[in-house]
């Protein structure tokens, strides 16, 4: 569970206009680690997709032989760029 002192505190922009440098710095110290954090989290993510991925080649290639070619042919599309399209539903 998250805890709740690393969730981000959003600012109206009207504070941030009167905050002082040192509370700016505070800010800017927060924002940076969230983002830390958001990166690590999708790292995290990115590799539990190629996990997936991977179980789910190694069931078809178990299951159903004959998806096998078909499968090769989407990693060979897919080697070309790191984009993962999950809105496109398999053929």
């Amino acid at each position: 569970m998250e805890d709740p002192e690393d969730e981000f505190e959003w600012i109206s922009e009207e504070d941030l206009r009167a905050a002082t440098d040192d509370e700016l710095v505070e800010q800017v110290m927060t924002l940076q680690k969230h983002v830390h954090t958001l990166q690590n989290d999708l790292d995290e993510l990115r590799e539990l997709v190629y996990l997936l991925l991977d179980l789910q080649t190694g069931l078809v290639e178990e299951f159903h032989p004959e998806l096998h070619a078909l499968l090769e042919e989407l990693e060979t599309e897919g080697a070309s760029g790191d984009v993962i399209d999950f809105d496109t539903e398999p053929e």
